[in-house]
């Protein structure tokens, strides 16, 4: 009988390995905004933009910031999001922001470390018919255990074609104000 348990429990132990081992999922998006590729940059480099882009975002609070001698921007925020089937829950990101190659890469480990995140923002002026703009690609890696990984990248890939849609309702709104709203370059 003890055997019989112990098998048991054995069994149920590589069972939970197997689900809860990480794998990697990648995707990659590009969408074309007709805004020139500074003002594009400076929205998505700003976290408190976040609220207004990724649908799951609920706030930003940023704990930390600071711009090197190249003008490379670093900071550290705390996300609140809320997603669907699993709750409210906060995390900490890191980004930075090189204005120089224009693109932001941000880092999180999500739901107690069980997902890492990494997100990297590359913006480049574009033509599209006859208009000029930017197109913005977004990579992402992230790491999910086996048992979330359907779930987790198919909420992934679903809110950043959402993100990139509201920013380009976001950059009409910008364009018109922007002495108004780009709250992060007040330092």
């Amino acid at each position: 009988m003890l055997s019989y348990i112990g098998l048991i429990g054995a069994s149920l132990a590589v069972i939970a390995y197997i689900l809860l081992q990480s794998t990697e999922v990648n995707f990659q998006q590009k969408k074309f905004i007709g805004h020139d590729p500074d003002s594009v940059f400076r929205v998505l480099k700003d976290p408190n933009y976040l609220t207004d882009l990724h649908p799951l975002v609920r706030s930003i609070y940023v704990e930390s910031q600071r711009i090197d001698a190249r003008d490379i921007e670093y900071r550290e925020f705390i996300v609140t999001e809320d997603v669907r089937h699993v709750g409210v829950f906060n995390y900490t990101a890191t980004s930075l922001a090189d204005p120089h190659r224009l693109e932001i890469n941000t880092k999180a480990a999500v739901m107690h470390g069980l997902a890492h995140v990494n997100v990297t923002q590359r913006l480049t002026k574009a033509r599209e018919g006859s208009a000029v703009g930017t197109m913005v690609e977004v990579t992402a890696k992230m790491h999910f255990p086996y048992v979330l990984v359907g779930y987790c990248n198919r909420t992934a890939v679903e809110s950043h074609i959402q993100l990139l849609k509201n920013l380009e309702m976001l950059m009409e709104f910008v364009s018109g104000n922007e002495n108004d709203i780009l709250v992060g370059d007040e330092e």
